[in-house]
């Protein structure tokens, strides 16, 4: 929000003096040697004002009172000086500029998203100072804002910025997104939310085309509402969807919400030996296990279903099972006590260890 500037001088493009006539009990110093803002480099959000402190100093750092001349004000920022930073008592008891104050506060504000810089001239010396406006939110343009759990959204990137490699999506509820693609050119990015994902919706490391060596995190206007029924599991038995088992060293990895105490994915195996090297994770602590068993729900966590993965304390959950015969076979994951919102499965077919 932006600031009350009580006794505030404000301007924009056109330069302006500021500065005291010299006291007798003025602080006396060197000569000059260069002048400091602080901070020396400004962010500030898009109708926010951030404030900066500008002192000339000699060469042992000693601020000087010397007249301070601000241009070049423009392009997306004003700035306004509070003439009763550090003030003093007049004769009548009123509050009055400091005659003999060596350090200035101006207000810096941005006005537009711009990557822009003011000028700070006195005592021979010049300083420029760089601003870069940045916004609150901004609109964008989504493929769908109420996907189903599993389901790609894709964001279109808002006028004058960018996506690249490194962005990232964050949700309000349900945190980090899983990004799956970023278009070549940064004008798209698609991630898949985790299960139970809502809310605001925030992209990490967005680059301003108006200041193309940043990167920023962005707000969007938009809120996601995620489907809450699963396309991977069932809590029945023998409605268990089937799993697309992977080829051989490749990896499926998924994100199932959490509904039930025990939730089945049907396995399909079509040739002898197939294993699968297969890792549960969750938020949260609660207590996971999961483990295979027949479509009769008989030799549930046998050892001929390559055992249980219920590890005590394990977090997460880890099981190499090898499946002798080809068949159908029913993967439960069971909650056994706690809660937790999602799994996160990670499946790869790897060849089986020889005896």
């Amino acid at each position: 929000m932006n600031r009350i500037l009580r006794g505030a001088v404000v301007f924009a493009a056109s330069a302006l003096f500021w500065g005291c006539s010299t006291e007798p009990e003025a602080i006396e110093g060197g000569d000059p040697d260069h002048i400091v803002a602080n901070p020396g480099q400004v962010f500030v959000e898009l109708g926010d004002s951030v404030e900066i402190l500008v002192r000339l100093v000699d060469q042992q750092g000693t601020s000087l009172n010397e007249p301070l001349t601000f241009s070049g004000a423009e392009g997306g920022i004003s700035l306004a000086i509070d003439s009763l930073f550090r003030p003093v008592f007049g004769p009548d008891g009123e509050l009055i500029a400091n005659p003999n104050n060596t350090e200035l506060r101006v207000y810096v504000k941005g006005t537009g998203l711009a990557a822009t810089s003011f000028t700070v001239s006195g005592g021979g010396e010049t300083l420029t100072v760089p601003v870069t406006v940045m916004p609150v939110a901004l609109e964008a343009a989504f493929s769908n804002l109420a996907p189903e759990i599993g389901e790609v959204v894709t964001i279109t990137a808002p006028e004058g910025f960018i996506f690249n490699a490194n962005s990232g999506v964050s949700l309000a509820v349900g945190g980090d997104a899983v990004v799956v693609d970023v278009a070549a050119d940064g004008t798209t990015l698609s991630f898949i939310p985790k299960p139970k994902s809502s809310g605001a919706i925030t992209v990490t490391n967005v680059t301003p085309t108006y200041a193309p060596t940043l990167a920023v995190p962005l707000t969007l206007t938009s809120e996601i509402t995620l489907g809450t029924t699963s396309p991977f599991s069932s809590d029945d038995p023998g409605a268990a969807p089937a799993l697309a088992v992977p080829a051989l060293n490749e990896t499926l990895e998924f994100s199932d919400i959490q509904y039930a105490d025990n939730q089945f994915i049907s396995v399909t195996t079509v040739a002898p030996n197939t294993t699968l090297d297969i890792t549960v994770n969750w938020p949260g602590s609660a207590d996971v296990d999961f483990f295979f068993c027949n479509t009769d729900l008989t030799g549930c966590g046998s050892a001929a279903l390559g055992g249980a993965g219920a590890a005590t304390g394990a977090h997460p959950e880890h099981l190499v099972v090898t499946f002798a015969d080809p068949g159908t076979y029913l993967l439960v994951t069971n909650l056994y006590s706690g809660v937790t919102d999602y799994y996160d499965y990670t499946i790869t077919q790897v060849l089986p260890e020889e005896d």
